[in-house]
């Protein structure tokens, strides 16, 4: 009995140790598993995010270092830029070298510049100074008929010290527009003190411009206001000669002022010949003609003669009484170059009493034809008979859009002003003509724009009756 006890106590001890073995290899693969192997992989990630942020930190050190040495260029290249802004010009070729480092100033364009002088560093005001000396060679090269057209003025009085440059060229009309917003461009480096632009009679497409640049210095914020080109390009054709009357486009049948050119008119030595006709002429012709005698002085008293004329002789058949009374009231009216005349034939002109109403017909004629030429054109006073329109200009005020309508009418065109709106902007567009087809449009164009030479772009454009605006 005591051998088989012994033998069951042994089977026993080996199942136990087993047991226990199977249990701890258990308990260590699930420590391992779910506690070792979690704290690994966080230990993994904790390096390689250190790896990371000093990856990150020598990049951050290697930026800082860049922006040292930009810090330490922007330094330098201040400073050279107050050398170069605080520089005062003693030579003309120092500004002539300044003018000639901004691209599309008159260095680079077609215009011929005629003079560049530096001026006293002072302040400078809004209006010219009348103590400030010109250059003689400046004032040389204006044309004896120029009109000055200035640009709207800065604040009343600029409160710092600048460096006036006069400068002084003749050129084209488009390149002078270039070079004015080459200016506006370049408006942190200078402003514009004041300009004047004159006309030449000789050649209307040249324009000649003096205006006074100021160089800025460092560190001051302009709030000039910007150089407005529309309104340049509004100046610059007042200063234009007279367009020649074999270049005028006749005005429409709604103008009040005689659409034939002055030539033609006073090539009619018949109806200029008779004073007495201008003699017998009413107080109240008289005064209807003043008018167009202001506009078109050899045309306008030959076309108030006529119609004047039959009925005053035909109700008078005493010409000594009807001599005296116009001798008293028309040397006060008319032009002192029309009075010899007068004196010279009172009697014989109104004896003949028939002949003045035989040349009355001619006059007749001759307004006839004035009427009847507008209609060659297939323009019209309001723009609703065409299908096509060319428009001449687009701007943002409506005062600039009507300053060119009037313009164009001076010229004998008739346009009109349409109003456009989009997205709550008002933009304001200049038509002229209205035409059946499309190519008469355009060739009307090309003619316009060979005579004006300030209509630098036109659109042909297609338009609806009763879609514009009559202006």
């Amino acid at each position: 009995m005591g051998l088989a006890d012994l033998n069951e106590q042994k089977n026993i001890s080996l199942y136990q140790i087993l047991i226990y073995v199977a249990l701890f290899l258990i308990s260590g693969y699930m420590s391992y598993r779910y506690m070792i192997v979690p704290e690994v992989k966080k230990l993994n990630s904790a390096h390689a995010e250190n790896a990371k942020q000093k990856k990150l930190l020598k990049e951050l050190e290697d930026s800082t270092r860049e922006i040292e040495v930009l810090a330490n260029n922007a330094q330098k290249l201040e400073a050279e830029l107050v050398a170069l802004r605080s520089q005062v010009f003693s030579e003309d070729n120092d500004v002539l070298n300044f003018m000639r480092s901004l691209s599309g100033t008159t260095a680079q364009t077609k215009n011929r510049l005629m003079s560049i002088v530096p001026m006293e560093v002072k302040v400078i005001g809004t209006s010219p100074d009348p103590n400030n000396p010109q250059a003689p060679n400046t004032q040389a090269t204006q044309s004896p008929d120029a009109k000055a057209g200035t640009a709207p003025p800065p604040p009343t009085t600029l409160p710092y010290k600048l460096k006036p440059i006069e400068i002084t060229f003749d050129g084209g009309y488009t390149d002078m527009i270039n070079f004015f917003r080459q200016l506006d461009a370049n408006k942190q480096y200078m402003t514009v003190s004041n300009m004047s632009i004159g006309g030449s009679q000789n050649d209307p497409a040249i324009v000649n411009v003096k205006t006074v640049l100021n160089l800025v210095q460092l560190g001051i914020e302009m709030k000039n206001p910007r150089i407005d080109v529309a309104k340049l390009q509004q100046n610059v054709p007042l200063q234009q000669p007279a367009v020649q009357a074999k270049n005028v486009v006749p005005a429409q049948a709604n103008k009040g002022v005689p659409t034939t050119p002055p030539q033609t008119l006073s090539q009619q030595p018949t109806v200029a010949q008779k004073p007495a006709v201008t003699n017998v002429a009413s107080s109240k012709t008289v005064s209807s003609s003043q008018q167009p005698v202001r506009n078109v002085p050899v045309s306008a008293p030959v076309a108030t003669k006529p119609a004047s004329a039959p009925p005053n002789i035909a109700q008078s058949n005493k010409p000594a009484v009807v001599q005296t009374k116009p001798a008293e009231k028309l040397p006060a009216k008319t032009d002192s170059a029309v009075q010899p005349q007068k004196v010279t034939q009172p009697v014989k002109q109104v004896a003949s009493a028939p002949k003045p109403e035989t040349k009355a017909t001619k006059p007749d004629t001759i307004a006839k034809k004035t009427t009847e030429i507008p209609a060659k054109t297939d323009q019209s006073a309001n723009g609703k008979s065409g299908k096509y329109a060319v428009r001449v200009g687009k701007f943002d005020y409506y005062e600039n859009a009507q300053k060119l309508l009037n313009i164009l009418k001076s010229h004998g065109y008739s346009g009109w002003v349409k109003t456009y709106s989009h997205k709550g902007k008002k933009t304001y567009w200049v038509y002229v003509g209205s035409f059946d087809t499309k190519d008469k449009a355009e060739a009307f164009a090309v003619s316009m724009q060979k005579e004006l030479s300030y209509i630098d772009d036109y659109v042909i454009m297609g338009i609806k009756n009763g879609g514009h605006n009559n202006s």
